[in-house]
C-alpha cells in the first residue's frame, strides 16, 4: 500500500501534467485569437464603417503613455495576461502604436512595483483584485521620476 506521501506526490505530478497541459492550449488559443485579430485589424482599413470606429480608437491610444497601453491590453484583450513582445507587437499591428521593447519592459516592472500586474513566468496579467475597469488616465497610474522616465 502507497505511503500518504508517494499518493500525495503522484497527485503533484498528475496536476501538474494537467496544468502544463492547459497552459499550452490556453497558449495556442491566445496566438490563434491574435492572429484573428489581426486579420480584423487588416479589414479596419478596407471597411469604411469600421474604418472610423478605428480612428476614433486610434486618437484614444494614441495619447496614452506605455503603462496606460499596458493596461488597456491586459483587460480589453489579453485578459489571461500576454508576453511583453506580445503586446508590443499588439501596440503595433491594432493601435499603430510602435513602442520598443526595451523601453516597454520597465514600464511592466513599475506596473508589478505598483501593484497593478502580476506576472508568471513570462506573462504579464492584470491583478484580479486590482483591476481597473478602464485603462487608467495620468491621474490613475502614479509617475515617479520626470515625463520621460512613463514613456
Amino acid at each position: 500500500m502507497p505511503s500518504i506521501r508517494q499518493v500525495l506526490d503522484s497527485h503533484e505530478r498528475e496536476l501538474l501534467q494537467r496544468r502544463d497541459q492547459l497552459r499550452s492550449q490556453l497558449q495556442d488559443a491566445e496566438a490563434e485569437l491574435e492572429e484573428v485579430r489581426r486579420a480584423k485589424a487588416a479589414l479596419v482599413g478596407s471597411d469604411k464603417t469600421d474604418s472610423s470606429v478605428a480612428s476614433v480608437d486610434d486618437d484614444r491610444y494614441a495619447r496614452m503613455t506605455n503603462k496606460q497601453l499596458a493596461v488597456a491590453a491586459l483587460e480589453e484583450h489579453f485578459t489571461s495576461g500576454a508576453k511583453a513582445s506580445e503586446l508590443v507587437s499588439f501596440f503595433k499591428s491594432r493601435w499603430n502604436r510602435e513602442i520598443d521593447r526595451s523601453t516597454f519592459s520597465p514600464q511592466l516592472t513599475r506596473l508589478l512595483r505598483d501593484g497593478l500586474v502580476e506576472k508568471d513566468g513570462m506573462v504579464w496579467r492584470l491583478k484580479k483584485d486590482t483591476a481597473p475597469k478602464h485603462a487608467p488616465g495620468p491621474h490613475d497610474v502614479p509617475r515617479q521620476g520626470n515625463q520621460t522616465e512613463a514613456e
